[in-house]
Protein backbone atom coordinates (compact mmCIF):
# COMPACT_ATOMS: atom_id res chain seq x y z
CA UNK A 1 0.00 0.00 0.00
CA UNK A 2 1.41 3.37 -1.02
CA UNK A 3 1.29 6.18 1.46
CA UNK A 4 -0.19 9.50 0.51
CA UNK A 5 2.04 12.04 -1.22
CA UNK A 6 2.91 14.98 1.00
CA UNK A 7 4.50 18.25 0.02
CA UNK A 8 7.51 19.77 1.76
CA UNK A 9 9.61 22.90 1.46
CA UNK A 10 13.35 22.34 1.53
CA UNK A 11 15.81 25.14 2.26
CA UNK A 12 19.07 24.94 0.38
CA UNK A 13 22.03 27.16 1.17
CA UNK A 14 23.22 29.41 -1.62
CA UNK A 15 26.87 29.76 -0.63
CA UNK A 16 27.66 32.88 -2.63
CA UNK A 17 24.91 35.24 -1.50
CA UNK A 18 24.00 33.70 1.84
CA UNK A 19 20.35 33.66 0.77
CA UNK A 20 18.50 30.40 1.27
CA UNK A 21 16.76 28.95 -1.78
CA UNK A 22 13.34 27.45 -1.02
CA UNK A 23 12.17 24.53 -3.09
CA UNK A 24 8.88 22.60 -3.01
CA UNK A 25 9.18 18.83 -3.33
CA UNK A 26 6.91 15.85 -2.74
CA UNK A 27 7.63 12.63 -0.93
CA UNK A 28 5.80 9.37 -0.18
CA UNK A 29 7.69 9.03 3.10
CA UNK A 30 8.31 11.48 5.91
CA UNK A 31 11.02 13.88 4.77
CA UNK A 32 13.83 15.12 6.97
CA UNK A 33 17.36 16.40 6.54
CA UNK A 34 18.55 12.80 6.93
CA UNK A 35 16.39 11.48 4.07
CA UNK A 36 16.89 14.56 1.87
CA UNK A 37 20.46 15.61 2.61
CA UNK A 38 20.54 18.28 -0.12
CA UNK A 39 18.49 20.51 2.23
CA UNK A 40 19.68 21.90 5.54
CA UNK A 41 16.06 22.39 6.71
CA UNK A 42 12.81 20.69 5.70
CA UNK A 43 9.43 22.28 6.47
CA UNK A 44 6.27 20.21 6.33
CA UNK A 45 4.39 18.06 5.62
CA UNK A 46 1.78 20.14 3.81
CA UNK A 47 -1.58 18.70 2.82
CA UNK A 48 -1.82 20.89 -0.29
CA UNK A 49 0.67 21.98 -2.90
CA UNK A 50 -0.77 25.52 -2.81
CA UNK A 51 0.18 25.95 0.85
CA UNK A 52 3.70 24.65 0.20
CA UNK A 53 4.08 27.07 -2.72
CA UNK A 54 2.93 29.97 -0.53
CA UNK A 55 5.44 28.99 2.16
CA UNK A 56 8.25 28.82 -0.42
CA UNK A 57 7.70 32.40 -1.63
CA UNK A 58 10.40 34.87 -0.61
CA UNK A 59 9.28 36.90 2.39
CA UNK A 60 6.56 34.44 3.44
CA UNK A 61 5.79 34.99 7.12
CA UNK A 62 3.76 32.03 8.34
CA UNK A 63 4.01 30.84 11.92
CA UNK A 64 3.65 27.16 11.02
CA UNK A 65 2.36 24.71 8.41
CA UNK A 66 -1.28 24.94 9.54
CA UNK A 67 -1.15 28.74 9.22
CA UNK A 68 -0.04 28.39 5.57
CA UNK A 69 -2.81 25.82 4.98
CA UNK A 70 -5.48 28.17 6.43
CA UNK A 71 -4.31 31.15 4.39
CA UNK A 72 -4.15 29.03 1.24
CA UNK A 73 -7.68 27.75 1.81
CA UNK A 74 -8.98 31.28 2.47
CA UNK A 75 -7.28 32.61 -0.67
CA UNK A 76 -8.77 29.83 -2.78
CA UNK A 77 -12.24 30.55 -1.40
CA UNK A 78 -11.91 34.30 -2.10
CA UNK A 79 -10.68 33.63 -5.63
CA UNK A 80 -13.72 31.41 -6.24
CA UNK A 81 -16.08 34.12 -4.97
CA UNK A 82 -14.52 36.69 -7.29
CA UNK A 83 -14.82 34.30 -10.22
CA UNK A 84 -18.59 33.85 -9.77
CA UNK A 85 -19.51 37.49 -9.10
Amino acid sequence: MLSRIRYYVGLRSNGQTGIHDREVFKSHTEASTKTHSQYFTVIGPFRTKDAALMMSEPGAQFTDVSHAERVSKRKKRLDRKRLYK
